[in-house]
């Protein structure tokens, strides 16, 4: 329950590699492919009966377009 929340600080990084591949001036297409580390001193109770972990590792691959504004 909400008496059972707790607090555990840790620290965050994204590494990333962004290419712009838009050959118009008014239009946004871009991709941005990279990974986010997530780390805390203790381990994390996600689960009741899982393993817990401390360091998350996540990959991750974004698709951008739009039109811009200006």
């Amino acid at each position: 329950g909400m008496n059972e929340i707790s607090i555990y600080p840790g620290a965050f990084a994204k590494f990333g590699l962004h290419f712009e591949y838009s050959g118009d001036e008014e239009s946004i297409q871009a991709l941005e492919i990279g990974t986010m580390v997530d780390y805390y001193p203790k381990k994390v109770p996600i689960m009741a009966i899982a393993d817990n972990y401390n360091l998350f590792l996540n990959f991750y691959v974004s698709l951008i377009f739009g039109k811009k504004y200006f």
